[in-house]
């Protein structure tokens, strides 16, 4: 079980979270919602440790591996699909990521020359090549049409733990969450 314990984050005299407590399940899905500003994101840097919160703690991702999918594509603008992929894992499975989800033939293209769907689920593909223990999710089906979620969603389903941020009720339907989570 990961908890999450008085967690207290701001910003500019924000308060986002104020000695918020919850837990989350060791393994599934769990799917936080909620509007634009109201912290999603902001948790899932707490739980990555990029960002340290004012006060409070984290605990049962000691000794676990976490990978994130950002909102916006964080790729190597200059090298193929299968080189950003391929930075946190071998080429086999790189390739492998890529035709799962239906990016075969964009494999040896610049991802400067791909579209935002093909970017995300690229992204989709190095976070689930790095073979981390908990997969962070910042509204992974951007840009990406009905038939690219079904994938993707298939893809997140294999994960031990996604926590997946978005702000979109009917992305339920696709992901099938263990535990929702309203902030």
């Amino acid at each position: 079980m990961i908890r999450i314990e008085n967690l207290t984050v701001r910003f500019d005299g924000k308060t986002v979270f104020d000695h918020a407590s919850f837990e989350l399940p060791d393994t599934g899905i769990v799917q936080l919602q909620g509007v634009s500003g109201i912290g999603k994101t902001t948790l899932l840097r707490v739980l990555a440790k990029t960002l340290q919160p004012d006060s409070g703690s984290v605990m049962g991702l000691e000794g676990r591996t976490v990978s994130f999918v950002f909102q916006e594509p964080r790729l190597l603008e200059w090298r193929t699909a299968l080189e950003n992929v391929a930075l946190v894992s071998d080429r086999e499975t790189a390739l492998s990521l890529l035709d799962r989800l239906g990016l075969s033939a964009e494999s040896n293209t610049p991802t400067k020359n791909l579209s935002g769907g093909q970017k995300q689920r690229v992204s989709l593909a190095r976070a689930f090549a790095f073979g981390s223990d908990v997969v962070l999710l910042d509204e992974p089906f951007t840009g990406l049409d009905t038939e690219n979620k079904h994938i993707a969603a298939d893809l997140i389903r294999t994960a031990r733990l996604a926590i997946v941020v978005t702000h979109e009720p009917s992305d339920e339907t696709f992901l099938n969450p263990q535990k929702k989570i309203r902030l």
